[in-house]
């Protein structure tokens, strides 16, 4: 009885040791918390525990790398944008980056002059670049899904605040702007546009037009109505805003 007591004890023990080894704090930072940008481009078992050392995120790997080894995450690789707390331990932060917990990224759409400052200011929070987003903007093909070209890819863009994953790509973040165009656009708003002779792509143009023209929100119908006038007599608009086009 005494040897069974024994070693159930050290069992015991053992687990506990076991469990403080791995729930102990493994991050290499001070600041409350810290963002780990894994790249779609390394998403890859090496790369990743490559990149959690020398992002600073941990001081040590070697649990993180059994458990991806006894998990098969090489497999389950998630690229993304992940936020990591100050004194996760490896077992919390292989859990988060295994189940895929990105951190949503606010993206604020004000109003944007030209298709190149809307890609740059896209390109500083996701993870595709200006040129990728100017890319799929620029291309016929692309566009043409939504009936659109390059002149009218912005009407695609209706100001607001959206939450996107890191990792989105361009296709894939022109289809939420679609969808979201699409319940902008109501059966309402589309009859409105139709009374003045116009689709739903020229109002949005032309509304950025008068955006340009004044911050005065009392004369914006004034100068709508002005615009409206000149292109139902086939006047050019003679508008400062189309110069900066």
């Amino acid at each position: 009885m005494k040897r069974i007591t024994i070693i159930f004890l050290t069992f015991v023990c053992l687990a506990l040791i076991a469990y403080i080894y791995v729930n102990r704090p493994a991050t290499a930072f001070s600041e409350k918390s810290r963002y780990f940008y894994l790249r779609s481009d390394s998403a890859n078992q090496p790369a990743v525990i490559e990149q959690l050392i020398s992002q600073g995120i941990l001081k040590r790997t070697g649990i993180f790398q059994i458990l991806a080894n006894r998990y098969d995450y090489a497999r389950k690789v998630r690229p993304g944008k992940y936020r990591i707390s100050r004194g996760m331990s490896e077992w919390e932060v292989f859990r988060l980056l295994r189940n895929g917990r990105q951190e949503p990224v606010n993206l604020v759409i004000n109003k944007f002059r030209t298709k190149e400052d809307f890609a740059r200011y896209t390109g500083r929070q996701l993870e595709c670049d200006s040129a990728a987003l100017m890319q799929f903007m620029l291309s016929p093909d692309s566009m043409a899904v939504y009936s659109l070209d390059s002149f009218t890819a912005l009407t695609l863009v209706i100001p607001d605040t959206y939450q996107f994953f890191w990792n989105t790509s361009p296709s894939a973040l022109f289809r939420r702007m679609n969808q979201e165009k699409q319940k902008f656009w109501t059966t309402d708003r589309l009859q409105k546009a139709g009374e003045l002779g116009l689709t739903a792509e020229e109002v949005y143009t032309l509304a950025s037009i008068i955006e340009e023209e004044t911050n005065k929100h009392d004369e914006k119908p004034r100068i709508a109505s002005v615009y409206l006038n000149r292109m139902r007599k086939g006047m050019n608009l003679g508008a400062d805003p189309t110069v900066k086009y």
